[in-house]
């Protein structure tokens, strides 16, 4: 340990250098308060001063003073060096930031245990400094943004990564409100009402989660977090912010490919269960009609047969094709199975369902010149008010049948 020794009395400051070398501690001098402060002010400065009370320049109490105003670390362990004892002194001491006493004339094995008493604090200031300069570099390289709310709804730490996310330097976070800065950058999300309604509905829960997208100025999916977390004054906020983009897109891609039928490209048959459900339920709410077409491939063992399973499946590539160029965004095209295809479609009743599928039956049958040609029949049912899909394609599967019986080639509703 390295320590100040500020005192006008050369006699004084030798007593305590003797005092503080037998212990270990290297030791600095000033005769003066002017030149401890330099040294208190400068690079390396020590860890332990004894200041003298009443000195040239600056006095000890003033010395505190300063000391504790600059508010920065590392802490300096100050004991004012005096003959007042008196109560009221040692209180203005102890006001003036003082951390200990060690009275004139000195006796020496106090000022040892005096000494040894710093020496353990300034120790434990030092591994408290330590502790908190490595969590404040991890808290600086954490990829997630990351911002701490004390019990006042104050923000009192954020890291660099947290301004990356909202594009706000860290100068305009701290010490704002945290309701007020979400609120003023809110809009960085897509949907920023949403974001809010769960900022703001996080004050009252123990935890709150979700994902929210960006657009700008490149998409990104951020899954923020806002936790509790025990302070030394109450409960304060801490909101995390973590890219989870890419986890997002491989979870968007698994789903699609569960959902999607690998040959053709279409809907399969989970995908349009799926989505046919959603549209019962708006044209229950809605009472907007709601059809579907059922397609089926005509002769096609025959064209397996004859041209082979690979001439067969671009015929089934073409027919998808078909159907896919057709539709319109609203509508569900999928592969129902082997060679049949379905069309779901919502705010459309029978009439318009036939003049989609006669659209398609035209298309397909203009078959591209390496391909063997190829029809196909469709059956069509419009969904009863009160039916479930099943129902309604079960109608549609009853008018294939007939569609085929009659020749092929053809359309039944």
């Amino acid at each position: 340990m390295k320590a100040l020794v500020a005192d006008d009395d050369p006699i004084a400051r030798w007593m305590l250098r003797t005092a503080l070398v037998r212990l270990g501690v290297d030791v600095i001098e000033a005769a003066d308060g002017d030149v401890a402060w330099e040294i208190l002010a400068g690079a390396n400065a020590p860890r332990f001063a004894l200041l003298d009370w009443h000195m040239p320049g600056s006095d000890g109490p003033d010395l505190c003073r300063r000391l504790r105003a600059r508010g920065t670390h590392p802490y300096v362990y100050a004991a004012l060096v005096t003959t007042r004892g008196e109560v009221a002194d040692v209180v203005e001491g102890f006001e003036a930031g003082a951390d200990d006493f060690i009275t004139k004339p000195f006796d020496m094995a106090e000022v040892a245990a005096r000494v040894q008493a710093a020496r353990r604090l300034v120790e434990l200031h030092s591994d408290l400094e330590q502790s908190r300069s490595y969590l404040a570099a991890v808290i600086d390289h954490l990829d997630h943004g990351a911002m701490l709310a004390d019990p006042d709804s104050r923000i009192v730490c954020a890291n660099p990564a947290l301004s990356r996310v909202f594009g706000a330097p860290l100068e305009a976070t701290l010490g704002r409100d945290r309701i007020e800065f979400l609120r003023e950058y809110a809009h960085c999300f897509d949907e920023p009402d949403e974001f809010l309604r769960a900022v703001e509905s996080s004050e009252a829960e123990a935890e709150r989660r979700g994902d929210f997208e960006m657009s700008r100025p490149e998409r990104r999916i951020f899954r923020w977090m806002n936790l509790p977390v025990s302070l030394p004054d109450g409960t304060g906020r801490l909101d995390l912010y973590q890219d989870v983009t890419s986890e997002i897109d491989r979870q968007r891609a698994q789903e699609h490919l569960a959902r999607t039928d690998p040959l053709t490209g279409l809907t399969n048959r989970r995908g349009f269960t799926e989505a046919a459900e959603r549209e019962v339920s708006r044209a229950s709410r809605t009472g907007a009609p709601l059809s579907v077409v059922l397609f089926d491939i005509d002769r096609f063992k025959r064209i397996n047969d004859e041209h082979g399973h690979h001439a067969g499946d671009r015929v089934l590539q073409h027919v998808a094709r078909c159907l896919a160029e057709t539709a319109r965004c609203t509508d569900v095209v999928a592969r129902w199975g082997g060679e049949e295809l379905i069309a779901l479609l919502p705010d459309t009743d029978v009439r318009g369902a036939r003049r989609f599928a006669e659209r398609i039956r035209a298309a397909v049958a203009a078959v591209p010149d390496d391909l063997p040609w190829v029809t196909v029949s469709a059956g069509i049912a419009q969904r009863g008010g009160s039916e479930i899909i099943d129902d309604a394609i079960a109608r549609a599967d009853a008018r294939l049948y007939e569609a085929k019986a009659a020749g092929r080639d053809t359309v039944r509703s």
